[in-house]
């Protein structure tokens, strides 16, 4: 049985590898430049990134240094909602989820990310297809409209919002797709 520090190390390693191969290319496709991933890091700053939210640093077209949150998602045969952004919103321990932090944080102005980017990768096609939302559009529009939820295998749930409604919602969406090699 592996242990939890052997599981994140793995986590943190294939996070890594699925960000470089297809989140960075994917971000320089839609205007950003100097994409770093906050999980190269190994430090308290890294540390007061993950807890802000923040995947992911980058520069936006006028320069301005930008934060960034990442999910990536694995493309299964039979499996759906393949075309949104997801947010945690509940979990079955108890914690606080990214759509509390998230409305705290925009409250207050704190640290978070700026930028929402959701990666669906097919292996079998070596493709990935991401999109990008501003953060505080995207928690607007889950705190103001009805979405759908998705339940994990844990009790964890995910507010689901739709590329296409939000873009009826008139909320900027960016997308594209990215084919590298293995």
């Amino acid at each position: 049985m592996r242990t939890l520090a052997t599981d994140f190390q793995a986590d943190s390693a294939n996070s890594q590898s699925k960000f470089s191969r297809f989140v960075e290319p994917a971000l320089r496709a839609l205007g950003f430049s100097d994409v770093v991933s906050a999980e190269k890091q190994d430090s308290q700053l890294k540390r007061l990134l993950d807890f802000a939210g923040v995947d992911a640093l980058a520069r936006d077209t006028d320069g301005a240094t930008v934060t960034l949150a990442s999910r990536v998602i694995e493309v299964k045969p039979y499996g759906d909602d393949y075309d949104c952004f997801s947010v945690r919103n509940s979990r079955a321990n108890g914690y606080r989820t990214e759509d509390e932090k998230l409305q705290r944080a925009i409250e207050i102005n704190s640290l978070r990310p700026m930028w929402h980017c959701q990666t669906f990768i097919d292996e079998r096609l070596n493709l990935a297809t991401v999109a990008i939302v501003r953060t505080r559009d995207l928690v607007n529009y889950i705190a103001t409209h009805k979405t759908k939820t998705k339940t994990t295998h844990d009790g964890t749930k995910f507010k689901l919002a739709t590329w296409q409604e939000l873009k009826r919602a008139g909320v900027e969406v960016r997308t594209t797709q990215i084919k590298t090699k293995k």
